[in-house]
Parts: structure tokens; sequence; C-alpha cells
């Protein structure tokens, strides 16, 4: 047999399934009278698609039946005819599961997310509380773990074009735009935009007395600790940049970094063993309330960081589209006041 490619698929389609449920109902009934009753059509039409089916496989059956043709009433398959039976018995159970599967999935208030654990920790709670209010028996699944780190954009717009999430929310570097176009399918939305401020331990003798901090006017730079540059990170290059921009990077007596591989080793490197860092203001909000470290509002301003979400394109889910709401609620700047 060829290959069973596209066409052979459609032509597969066309001449056979359309007829399986009526051969399956033929050969559960008394008679091709009974079994056109219960399909609401002529008897003599349940015997002529027999005829049709046995046509349209008559190389396959080599010159055999589907039936057996020496009753007039009842149909009873032959053991060709068992094997097409045993095909409807299948196409039919798996369409029933495939109308209920896509019943629930319609009506399934359940949103799947793919997200960075940077993003969780700043608006996850705010997050599953604006679903909540605008669909009560919402529910989001992060599934079983998060992306640790925030250059993770290629795997989560995977995951969501792919349909294994709904939904993706993490950092997108400015270089993005320049080295990759978003996935045909996708669709980008611009969520939220957070400030970086400067950050140093609630305890550092070097910390600044201000609340607004100018680079060019601090007595003494420690040294930065942030992300290890073979990460790769805009941020990096960023704030090596705005080092420049402010004329300090000249202060530094070597290398002005101190790498690190992700926020949370970013913040307790702080604690542990002093030094500075550039972050955004949610990832440094809850240790600047309790005091262990603080954040000053920097002037000249650094680029903020961008927060978007993957969607689907042309999704029809009930839930998805208050999901879309509930995020829309939360839209917008988050600025530190200090």
């Amino acid at each position: 047999m060829a290959d069973f490619d596209d066409r052979t698929f459609k032509e597969f389609s066309e001449k056979i399934l359309q007829r399986l449920a009526i051969f399956d109902t033929a050969c559960s009934s008394v008679s091709r009278v009974e079994a056109g009753h219960k399909l609401g059509i002529d008897g003599s039409w349940v015997a002529k698609t027999i005829l049709k089916l046995e046509e349209e496989l008559k190389n396959e059956l080599n010159g055999g039946t589907l039936i057996d043709h020496s009753g007039p009433l009842a149909v009873v398959p032959t053991a060709a005819g068992d094997k097409l039976l045993e095909l409807a018995r299948k196409v039919r159970a798996d369409s029933e599961r495939f109308l209920n599967e896509l019943a629930q999935m319609q009506r399934n208030a359940e949103i799947r997310l793919a997200m960075t654990r940077s993003a969780w920790l700043a608006y996850g709670h705010e997050l599953e509380a604006q679903y909540k209010a605008v669909c009560p028996e919402g529910k989001l699944n992060f599934g079983d773990e998060f992306y640790s780190r925030d250059q993770v954009w290629d795997a989560i717009e995977q995951s969501v074009l792919q349909g294994r999430t709904d939904a993706g929310i993490y950092t997108y570097p400015p270089s993005r735009d320049k080295k990759h176009a978003v996935p045909p399918g996708l669709a980008i939305q611009n969520w939220i935009e957070e400030e970086i401020v400067l950050v140093f331990p609630g305890d550092s003798p070097h910390r600044p007395k201000a609340s607004v901090v100018s680079l060019r006017n601090l007595p003494h730079l420690d040294r930065i600790v942030h992300y290890r540059r073979s990460l790769s990170f805009d941020r990096t290059t960023s704030i090596e940049a705005y080092l420049k921009q402010e004329k300090v990077l000249k202060r530094y007596d070597g290398d002005w970094l101190l790498g690190v591989d992700t926020i949370s080793e970013i913040k307790d490197t702080l604690v542990r063993m002093g030094g500075m860092s550039f972050l955004p203001w949610p990832d440094v909000k809850h240790e600047h309330e309790r005091g262990t470290l603080r954040a000053y509002k920097l002037k000249p301003a650094m680029r903020p960081r961008s927060v978007k979400i993957a969607y689907r394109l042309n999704t029809s889910r009930p839930a998805l589209i208050k999901f879309r709401a509930a995020t829309a609620r939360l839209q917008g700047k988050r600025e530190f006041q200090p």
C-alpha cells in the first residue's frame, strides 16, 4: 500500500469514514431496514452504502466482501467486515471522547501557565486574586515547576504554541526584537513595566541617606552583584552601559561584577557579603519593607524591565478571555515610591 500521506488520508476520510456509522449500525441491527429506522434513512440506502464501501475497498479486499451476501435480511460481517467494524467502534469511541474533551476544555475554568519564578513571586498571588474576581470558579495551574531564570522566553513560548500551556509570563529582553521574531501563531501582550532600583543591604555602611540616588554623587561604589556574564543576560549589558553613561565605571578597580545565577542568589549575596545591585522594584519590595534590603530610586532612571504575556492566536476559550481580563487589571507600571 502507498504511504498514507495527506491526500490518501483525505480520500480515505471522504470515501470510508463518513460511511462507518451506517456500517456499524447495520452490523448491530436485525436487518438493513431496522438499521435505516435507527439512522433515519431508507433501508435500501443502508444496502447501497455497504456495496459502496466494498467498491471503495476492492483493492484491499482482493475479491472479498465485507458481509455475507447470502442472507437477504441480517447483516453478518465477514472477517474483513469485522476489521472494518473494529475501526468503526474505535472511531465512535474516539469521536465521543473528543467531543467530551472539547466541551470540557471550553467550559473548564483552569488556566495552565508557564512563567518564571521571579514573575510568580512578584505577581502570582495578585494574579490569582484578580482571576478569582473575574471568574469565581477559576483556577491557575502553574505546573510542576517554574522556569528558574529570566532568559527562558523561547521555552515558554514553545510551551504555549504547542498547547501544553494556555499562557506564558516572562521578562522580554530588548535584544529579543533585534535577534528573534515572534513565532507564527503567537500574540505577545505588553503587561507590566518594572522600575529598576538601586539596592543595598539593610545594614550596609555605604547605603545612601537620600531616597533618590545619583551614582555620580555617591562617595563610594560597592561591587555590583548581578548575573554572571556567561548567562548573557541583557541586564548585565544595560548595567555596564548605565555605569558608563554616569561616568562611574572608571571608579571600579578591576571588574565591577560579582556574578551569580538567580535573583534569589543576588539578594542572598547582598545580605551575606554586601555590595549593591540593580533590581526590578517588585523583586525587592518585601525585603525593602522588612529592612533586610533597601531600595533607592535612580536618577536618571535606568531602562525598565518589561514583563509580557504570550497567548496563542485565535483562541475561543471563555476562561482565557476572562483570564486576559484579569491580567488587564494588573497591567501598567510598577514604580518605587520612596
